[in-house]
């Protein structure tokens, strides 16, 4: 099971790229990581609500096979524009998640798999503890594979 270890975690979520797994990606894997390359249009920046954001993975064994489930979430106000790709995305969606210490994963495409195991959603509206507050959209974002998210450079946007 490959891990992230090596990796510098910390921080939190600064920003998220997401675009429909339906979308025509490129990907190149190495030892080192994957360079990715996504469509000019079709893709949706997040810069998720007052550090909401987060970015797990939980490691575990099935029957002797790796899993590996990746989980995003994080607020966005209401109608933000990511509700729309979210709702309309079938199959579900990739993400580029940029984290304030700068490292960048790739959740939703992976080498063994490509874009077949995406990330699906789940949308919550929170109304807030009092008056002041506003609602927001919390988004979801999970898949399962076989191994970590990969370190990822973006070659274009």
């Amino acid at each position: 099971m490959e891990k992230n270890t090596n990796q510098d975690l910390r921080g939190g979520v600064k920003s998220v790229l997401l675009v429909s797994a339906d979308a025509a990606i490129e990907a190149k894997f190495s030892s080192g990581g994957v360079s990715i390359t996504l469509p000019s249009v079709g893709a949706t920046l997040v810069t998720p609500d007052d550090d909401s954001a987060l970015w797990s993975e939980s490691q575990s064994r099935h029957e002797g096979t790796p899993r590996v489930e990746h989980k995003l979430e994080f607020s966005v106000p209401m109608g933000h524009p990511v509700t729309g790709l979210l709702q309309n995305s079938v199959k579900g969606v990739i993400a580029v998640v940029e984290l304030t210490c700068g490292t960048r994963l790739l959740g939703g495409y992976s080498e063994e798999f490509g874009a077949e195991q995406p990330l699906k959603a789940t949308l919550k509206i929170t109304s807030g503890r009092t008056r002041e507050d506003d609602p927001l959209r919390k988004v979801t974002l999970t898949a399962i594979d076989t191994s970590a998210a990969r370190v990822c450079t973006l070659t274009q946007l």
